[in-house]
């Protein structure tokens, strides 16, 4: 490579002796004193940075780079300049007086702006070409005819240690020397550009990242969803395949002696198959098999990119070739502990450089594989693991149902039948109920206020129920949280006081958990199975447990309604007394009648207070006296009246 006027990363750049003065004319007048200079750099390097910073979308913020630096420097061509290879590029963005050729759309060399390879510009800061220069070789010069290129200035556009690109500034109507000014405002633009670019390039691969992990977690969801083996390899081979872009995708299995075959596979093209009816594939690897598996074992991952550069021995190389594999990529797949098999991707077209993205993105497969074969090693198993995974939705649902529920229910009888009725139902269980202590008792009395119950078991409804032991031995562990899970009430060592009372209601296996208000205990909440004993299962214990915590919610949103309710009974009650004691003032005020007086009395006040009979008891001067008037309810009998004066001689009163 001839060489060109360039500055180095380090050594500073300096003009050549001898340059011409036909370089662009500097303002006439007297010189700007450094200070100003170094302002008015500063101002434009701000403006076009903001400029740049409003830019919508990469596309423009390319072009209003190269239109602010062309207005800036007022040259004839600034242009942007992206490498596609080693030694070639396009012109992305370009801005320029009228009448010169158009560069933007153009493929170009590398070696217009100076250097023939994008490495090479990776050590300069600076790179003048001036068609003048003797070095220029007669390629570079037909390329500066072509474009009218007197002189140029270009600086690297670096992201991520890697060159982007180039910016160049141009001036073809003469030639030009570029001031020191000049090239740092070029050198800040690159720099704010780089930025930008960088920005953009982040948020590409980021959103690649994302995409990747949703098509992952797409393969991934697909293989879950299957129910039997088969179908699970069906699709993970298929799924990865097409995700991998690959030329196979195998599933290989070891035997017990660390030998083993492919038992499942997806392949594109015309290449040889190692899976399908009749084809039974078994690779005996001697060094698996002495070693148990190898690096394998270890959870180590094998990546090659080329089978011929890899250092495999020669039977090896052999083996692949067979399978026609070019580069793969070998994660082992473990069961629990054990390594079960591997999960084989291969490039046969050729060779392939296997990224640390797909190197994981391989490795989360395998581990998301291993759980799924772990509940699935035969058809009952997946089956058994559909159902519970339905069953516990479904008990989410309910749950979610029943808090909803209680939120909106204030009639406490009515959400402890449903809800035990849609425990039962999903528990599928004999009876569900909701046992509540009476207050007081010290735990050892109580009654079921609420069940659902299967008809052929008698209801515990209202059925008074006494144990003498749960209080003094059970009160506290079940306050603090304690939950009873019997499979059998006749092996769980229970006191017999205990058996006794649950053989009245044909109890065979319960389940009991606590129910608590404020942290107390108020109940408890039953589940119990009649026929035969039962096992239960720790996501149904879950289940009833969330429950009981959402019964002692509603306890407690109860409780506080209750008290509002009586408090505005109250309020409401001591205003209509406060309205009925006006209005009997009022009467008796603009009354001159005492027998009016003393009935309004009488009668208002008895509405009033809510009684049977309300009185006036009028003292003789020895002190014993007479009702002389009264309000009775119908029925009662009367004290007094117009004809009748009921004498009442207290002896006390007397005294």
């Amino acid at each position: 490579m001839m060489s060109v006027y360039q500055t180095s990363k380090s050594e500073p750049n300096t003009p050549e002796k001898g340059k011409s003065s036909d370089s662009t004319p500097q303002p006439q007048g007297k010189e700007q004193e450094p200070e100003q200079q170094l302002i008015q750099l500063r101002q434009q390097i701000v403006a076009i940075a903001h400029r740049m910073g409003q830019a919508e979308n990469v596309e423009k913020l390319l072009q209003v780079s190269v239109d602010q630096l062309q207005e800036k420097l007022n040259c004839d061509r600034a242009l942007i300049y992206h490498f596609e290879t080693e030694n070639q590029g396009h012109v992305l963005a370009e801005a320029k007086n009228r009448g010169w050729t158009p560069t933007e759309g153009e493929t170009l060399p590398a070696t217009t702006f100076g250097f023939d390879s994008r490495q090479e510009y990776l050590d300069q800061t600076l790179v003048i070409v001036e068609k003048k220069q003797p070095q220029l070789t007669p390629y570079q010069q037909q390329l500066l005819e072509r474009f009218q290129i007197q002189s140029s200035a270009t600086v690297p556009i670096i992201i991520a240690n890697n060159l982007w690109g180039l910016l160049s500034v141009q001036q073809c109507e003469n030639s030009r020397q570029w001031s020191e000014s000049e090239k740092l405002l070029l050198e800040q633009i690159s720099i704010q550009l780089t930025l930008s670019l960088q920005q953009s390039e982040y948020q590409k691969q980021l959103q690649g990242i994302e995409a990747r992990e949703q098509a992952l977690a797409g393969v991934i969801e697909k293989v879950r969803r299957s129910l039997d083996q088969e179908t699970i390899f069906k699709n993970l081979t298929q799924e990865v395949r097409n995700f991998m872009n690959a030329d196979r995708v195998g599933v290989y299995r070891f035997d017990e002696n660390w030998s083993g075959e492919f038992i499942a596979e997806s392949v594109g093209g015309n290449w040889v198959k190692l899976v399908g009816p009749g084809i039974k594939t078994v690779w005996e690897d001697t060094h698996l098999q002495d070693t148990q598996g190898g690096r394998y074992r270890y959870h180590e991952v094998f990546a090659v990119d080329d089978i011929y550069k890899a250092g495999h021995s020669p039977c090896h190389v052999d083996i692949l070739e067979q399978f026609e594999v070019k580069a793969y990529l070998i994660v082992p797949i473990f069961v629990g502990e054990k390594l079960w098999g591997l999960l084989g991707v291969y490039q046969n077209a050729n060779p392939r450089h296997w990224t640390k993205q797909e190197v994981q993105e391989m490795e989360r497969v395998a581990s998301q594989l291993w759980e799924v074969l772990q509940q699935a090693d035969n058809l009952q198993q997946l089956k058994s693991s559909s159902e519970q995974l339905a069953q516990s939705a479904e008990r989410e649902r309910t749950t979610v149902k029943i808090v909803d529920r209680i939120r909106r229910s204030l009639d406490l009888n009515n959400l402890f039948n449903t809800t035990a009725r849609e425990i039962r139902g999903q528990l599928k269980a004999d009876r569900v109920g909701v046992f509540r202590f009476y207050p007081g008792s010290g735990f050892d009395d109580g009654e079921f206020v609420s069940e659902d119950v299967n008809s052929n078991y008698s209801s515990a409804v209202k059925a008074k129920i006494h144990d003498h032991c749960f209080g003094s031995d059970y009160a506290d562990k079940y306050e603090n949280g304690r939950i009873q899970a019997v499979s059998d009430i006749y092996n769980a060592g229970l006191q017999e006081c205990h058996i006794e009372v649950l053989s009245q209601f044909q109890v065979r296996a319960n389940l009991i958990v606590p129910i608590l208000r404020e942290n107390k205990l108020w109940g408890l909440l039953c589940v119990h199975q009649c026929a035969e004993p039962r096992e239960w299962q720790e996501n149904e214990i879950e289940f009833v447990k969330q429950i009981a915590a959402q019964f002692g919610v509603a306890l407690q949103q109860t409780e506080y309604l209750e008290q509002i309710q009586t408090k505005s009974k109250q309020l409401a009650e001591s205003a209509e007394r406060e309205r009925t004691l006006t209005k009997v003032v009022d009467r008796i005020r603009k009354s001159f009648d005492l027998e009016t007086i003393f009935r309004t009395t009488t009668q208002e006040v008895r509405q009033m207070i809510k009684t049977d009979r309300i009185a006036i008891y009028k003292f003789r001067p020895d002190y014993f006296g007479d009702f002389i008037a009264e309000s009775e309810a119908p029925g009662e009998p009367k004290l007094a009246g117009p004809d009748r004066l009921t004498a009442w001689e207290d002896p006390y009163l007397n005294e």
